[in-house]
C-alpha cells in the first residue's frame, strides 16, 4: 500500500514554501473526501474501488482530450480559501450518462497560481492535449473524478488502449473496447434515444450485448 497521503502531501507543501492556504489544502483532504465524496481514507490511503463500484458510482463515463486548464483560489466550507483547477475536456465518446455539449469541466484540488503551486496526491493528473478516460460524479454542482485518481486514465495516442496502474481499478494497459464492454455490463440500459439539444449520449446496447 502507498505511504499515507498526509506524509506525501507534506512533501508537496514544502515545495510551495509552506504557504498557509496550501497547507490547508493538503491537510483538509481526508475531511473533504469524506464529506463531499463519501470515500473516506483508511490508514491514510483512499478506499480502493473495484471496476464495478467505479462504474456504478459514476454519473458520467467518457473519453476525450484535455483542451484547457485553469487554476484559482476559491472557498471551501469550513476551510477557507483553497486552490482548485478546472480541467476542460472535449468529449469524443460517452460510455455512460449524457452531456449537453462537446465539453465537460472536471474540478480537481491543487494547481498553480503565479509562483504558488500545490499538488493534491489523491487528485488525477492532467496535461493539455492528453487523451483521457474519465469516470465522473457530481458533488456540489461540479464534476469530480470518482474515487479521486481512481477515476482518471490516460489513453494511448492511437486511441485504442487505456493506460491503467496497480493503484487503480483498471490495473494495467487494457483495450478501450474491453473497458467499454465492462462499462455496459455494470450500467443500467440506456433510456430513450436522445432528444434534440441533449448532445452526446450513451450508445444504446445492441441485442447481442444485452
Amino acid at each position: 500500500m502507498d505511504r499515507p497521503l498526509f506524509h506525501r502531501a507534506w512533501q508537496y507543501v514544502e515545495k510551495s514554501v509552506l504557504n498557509p492556504a496550501l497547507v490547508k489544502i493538503v491537510m483538509a483532504f481526508a475531511v473533504i473526501s469524506t464529506l463531499a465524496f463519501n470515500t473516506p481514507p483508511i490508514d491514510g490511503a483512499l478506499v480502493p474501488l473495484s471496476f464495478e463500484e467505479l462504474t456504478k458510482q459514476s454519473k458520467l463515463i467518457a473519453t476525450g482530450t484535455v483542451v484547457r486548464m485553469r487554476s484559482y483560489y476559491a472557498p471551501f466550507p469550513n476551510f477557507g480559501q483553497m486552490l482548485y483547477t478546472d480541467v476542460t475536456v472535449r468529449v469524443d465518446r460517452v460510455l455512460k450518462g449524457d452531456v449537453r455539449s462537446r465539453e465537460v469541466t472536471v474540478q480537481i484540488l491543487g494547481g498553480r497560481v503565479g509562483d504558488r503551486a500545490c499538488v493534491c496526491p489523491a487528485s488525477g493528473r492532467y496535461k493539455i492535449r492528453e487523451r483521457t478516460l474519465l469516470f465522473l460524479r457530481e458533488a456540489n454542482g461540479t464534476l469530480w473524478n470518482t474515487g479521486w485518481h481512481q477515476g482518471k486514465y490516460r489513453i494511448s495516442e492511437d486511441g485504442l488502449t487505456v493506460i491503467g496502474s496497480r493503484r487503480q481499478p483498471i490495473g494495467r494497459r487494457t483495450p478501450l473496447a474491453t473497458v467499454e464492454t465492462q462499462v455496459r455490463l455494470f450500467s443500467p440500459p440506456a433510456n430513450s434515444s436522445a432528444e434534440p439539444g441533449n448532445g452526446l449520449r450513451t450508445p444504446e446496447r445492441s441485442e447481442s450485448s444485452r
